[in-house]
């Protein structure tokens, strides 16, 4: 991310003290900031601002930090399992609204005792993986420079770097931001435009079937809902079918009128994601 985007509502240079490091007790140490591009509040006057309502906590970057917050407490449950410790996620909002970009997503590590020098391991973690989230970031693995963690603990990381990544896959961010974490020498990562799309290993598509009921349909949109069941529970309700033969639709709208049982076939299509796989309608039987 550039510089120059950290531009609207900066006419003020008011640099705050940054909590990153600070022990603020009962909310833990900061080890992690995520920036919004710009302020939330820009300051007008001594009694107004003007706020950037969408980008309050914005759901991209809160969601982003929630998937960072796992990746460090999945290391510490590794690593460190002694500890009691665990990673929380604030949202911050400067009282003064002249300081500089005056929202921030927060990392908290969260422990009782002595927690120091973990919170700077974990900026480390946060660091790497907020590096090489990205398809189009060079060398997801190793590199030369000094990344402050061991090799196994990069082994891991590298693994979860892929997780990470499947569960962020082509999300749009709708409101860039940046990360800063403990490491003054580390450059500010950005992220803006989308997340990159993970390219899965989608199985071959399959063929399925069994007994259903409709629960409705739009001719329109070429859809079909069905519940499906077996002789005994609902197995799914309100599945959506695409229909491709429209000539379907006749004995669709006539169970649905009728509220007749169908035996269904369809095809099981993998397009993008293992996960959520389309279901196109090839054939249906009226049983009842």
């Amino acid at each position: 991310m550039k510089t120059t985007e950290y531009s609207l509502g900066e006419e003020f240079d008011l640099e705050s003290e940054s909590l990153l490091g600070k022990d603020l007790k009962r909310f833990g140490i900061s080890f992690t900031y995520l920036y919004p591009q710009s302020s939330l509040a820009i300051h007008l006057n001594n009694d107004w601002v003007s706020t950037d309502n969408e980008d309050v906590g914005s759901q991209v970057r809160r969601k982003f930090a929630g998937q960072l917050t796992s990746v460090c407490e999945l290391f510490i449950e590794r690593f460190y399992p002694e500890l009691d410790a665990s990673v929380s996620v604030r949202n911050l909002t400067a009282k003064n609204s002249k300081i500089r970009r005056n929202q921030r997503t927060a990392l908290f590590l969260v422990d009782p005792n002595e927690t120091r020098g973990i919170a700077e391991k974990l900026s480390h973690v946060a660091g790497f993986v907020c590096s090489r989230v990205q398809q189009n970031q060079p060398d997801l693995f190793f590199r030369d420079e000094s990344t402050g963690l061991l090799a196994s603990e990069v082994v891991f990381l590298t693994e979860q770097i892929d997780e990470l990544r499947k569960r962020m896959s082509g999300i749009k961010i709708t409101h860039p931001f940046g990360v800063e974490t403990l490491d003054p020498s580390t450059e500010l990562t950005g992220f803006s435009g989308e997340f990159d799309k993970f390219e899965f290993e989608l199985s071959p598509a399959e063929q399925v079937s069994g007994l259903a009921i409709v629960d409705g349909f739009r001719e329109f949109r070429n859809t079909a809902y069905l519940t499906i069941f077996d002789s005994a529970e609902i197995l799914e309700a309100s599945k959506v079918f695409v229909v491709q033969d429209t000539t379907l639709f006749k004995k669709i709208t006539e169970a649905k009128h009728f509220g007749n049982k169908i035996r269904y076939v369809a095809d099981k299509v993998f397009e993008v994601r293992p996960d959520k796989p389309t279901f196109i309608l090839k054939d249906i039987e009226i049983v009842g």
